[in-house]
């Protein structure tokens, strides 16, 4: 989804194990935090991140997108955070590229919501790397508790750790 050149430099960076654990850690607790029937988009736009396809721009507002930043990002999308000048107010967005199959697109919101998550505030390779292991790893907990509740069992699993369904049984 970015340029081969990019795609072959972040395949070269191993992330050491604890990075890896953290970054499933926070992963299993987006996952968690997502509202029971609420899709990834709207749990996305809760946080006050704006999502935007690239159809949704006109081509005037891209070519200035295009201009403001890299070229390599327009492929399949990037994650921007910027400060208001006049009101102060942090504004954060995702432009994915929407001609995508639906899969792909989940991907590529994913990864960059990633950035968001893991607050990244540069891009490197190293943050390529931690944002794509991110995304994995949420498409795979999506999925997951899509056939099996996933979120079900997580939540009885904590409840069972801190003795809450012990309390309800002896009383």
């Amino acid at each position: 989804m970015q340029t081969e050149n990019h795609h072959n430099a972040v395949a070269d960076i191993t992330l050491p194990p604890w990075r890896r654990e953290e970054i499933i850690s926070i992963a299993v607790d987006t996952l968690l935090a997502i509202k029971t029937g609420t899709d990834i988009k709207a749990h996305i736009r809760s946080e006050g991140i704006v999502l935007r396809e690239y159809s949704a721009f006109g081509p005037e507002n891209l070519k200035k997108l295009q201009e403001d930043f890299p070229k390599h990002h327009w492929k399949a999308g990037f994650f921007c955070q910027e400060t208001d000048p006049q009101t102060g107010k942090i504004c954060r967005i995702i432009v994915y590229n929407d001609s995508y199959n639906e899969t792909i697109q989940l991907h590529i919101i994913l990864h960059e919501y990633g950035h968001a998550v893991l607050r990244h505030t540069e891009q490197c390779i190293l943050a390529e790397q931690e944002a794509l292991c991110f995304a994995v790893v949420m498409m795979l907990l999506l999925k997951l508790d899509d056939a099996f509740s996933l979120r079900s069992m997580f939540h009885n699993n904590k409840i069972l750790q801190s003795g809450g369904a012990m309390k309800h049984v002896s009383a």
